[in-house]
């Protein structure tokens, strides 16, 4: 039986990727920044629901069903919103870039895909939908103090505030190397409706 790592996730603009990575640069010239492991711009996206393994045989179908539910979600806007991590400022294990979805679209869409993707079988999330993009993960051997240090300076780093319009969802196929993931598109699905126009956050 052959399985794919799979997810299904929100890919960014350019101006988004360059804005994160302009973030990356400062929080790694910060104090605590050497501590990380930074995401390669490129790499980071939006998640909205990791499959984990998937049998082969079950990826058409699964695209079918993301397909449906995007059917039914209208073309959103999103926009940074501020910085944090995973699970606390005294131990930041994961940095990441929080988000703001003033329709509250991306929670509606999270939900449908969740409950499309119980009703063909697949495994339920164990914890609550949490919206970010990850922007670095501590190194294993990071001391606490350097640790500290880093989650000191993410409180005193202001995030760009900038917007986009998110208009599909992309279904990846995730490869681990020893270099890194490399991610494959297997499918895409629109949202409904016309593409909305983006206002000054």
């Amino acid at each position: 039986m052959t399985t794919w790592r799979t997810f299904a996730a929100l890919e960014l603009p350019q101006d988004i990727r360059e804005a994160l990575f302009a973030m990356q640069k400062k929080l790694a010239a910060a104090p605590g920044g050497k501590a990380t492991r930074w995401t390669a711009p490129e790499q980071i996206h939006l998640t909205i629901k990791f499959y984990g393994e998937v049998e082969q045989s079950r990826i058409d179908n699964l695209a079918k069903v993301l397909s449906t539910c995007c059917a039914e979600i209208t073309p959103f806007e999103l926009s940074l919103a501020q910085l944090g991590c995973f699970p606390n400022t005294r131990q930041p294990r994961i940095i990441w870039a929080g988000l703001r979805d003033s329709d509250n679209q991306l929670s509606l869409l999270a939900e449908k895909i969740e409950r499309a993707s119980i009703a063909l079988g697949l495994a339920a999330e164990s914890r609550p939908f949490q919206p970010h993009l990850t922007l670095g993960r501590a190194k294993r051997d990071a001391r606490n103090e350097t640790l500290a240090a880093l989650g000191a300076s993410l409180q005193e780093t202001r995030i760009t505030q900038m917007g986009w319009v998110a208009n599909s969802l992309t279904l990846y196929r995730s490869v681990l190397i020893s270099s890194g993931p490399v991610y494959t598109i297997l499918s895409q699905a629109p949202f409904a409706g016309k593409e909305k126009s983006i206002h000054a956050v």
